[in-house]
This record gives structure tokens, sequence and C-alpha cells, in this order.
């Protein structure tokens, strides 16, 4: 199965690519839905059809959050609710590798049971 929403982000990764923007426009806490949005986009400068329309979702959905309409409660947030999938317990989308969906979404770690 190929990739829907690939990055184009090559070797950079996300974490190269919050840490650019965090540096080229002077502000911190990058929304993993904006990082996704950014990775996104092609060396030509734009996204496909599929890619569009997740990202005029997430736009309606942070517009409606901004107006008290939506809650974003742990990992449902606006870039899940935007691709209509959840997060599953492998790696977060949008974070790049070595980041896991208990450090992300501050998950504790279950306990077993003897």
């Amino acid at each position: 199965m190929q990739n829907k929403y690939p990055h184009h982000i090559s070797r950079l990764g996300y974490a190269g690519l919050e840490a650019k923007i965090e540096k080229d426009e002077g502000r911190s806490g990058i929304d993993r839905s904006e990082l996704w949005n950014k990775g996104c986009v092609s060396k030509k400068g734009g996204h496909t059809e599929e890619i569009k329309a997740v990202v005029d979702r997430i736009e309606d959905y942070n517009q409606q959050f901004q107006e008290g309409n939506v809650e974003i409660d742990g990992s449902n947030e606006i870039l899940t609710m935007a691709l209509g999938t959840p997060e599953y317990f492998g790696r977060v989308r949008g974070m790049g590798f070595h980041v896991s969906y208990r450090q992300y979404f501050h998950q504790p770690t279950p306990i077993k049971k003897q």
C-alpha cells in the first residue's frame, strides 16, 4: 500500500522542520497539524488533491477550536480529526521517529498484572 499523504522533508525530518520553523519565525510550540501540513508541501510548492482536502479540514477544525466549538482531548486533536483515523500506539504522525504515543500524549505506562 502506497502512502496516501507522503511528506517531502527528506533528511530534515519533522524534528528538523520544527527547529527550522522555530529559528526562522522565532516562535516555539509548533502545532503537530502545522508541522504535518508544512511537511507535505512538495518541492514545487503545492499539495496533492488528497492533502489539500486534509489541509482544508485542518483549517476548519482550527477555526472551530478558536471559536470554542471543538474540544481537543489527548490523542483526539486537530490532525487526528482531519485525517479521520485514530492514532495507533506506534509512531505519532507529524512527529517523526522515536516519539511514541505515550510520550507525546502523556499517557502513563500500563502496569502488568501478575
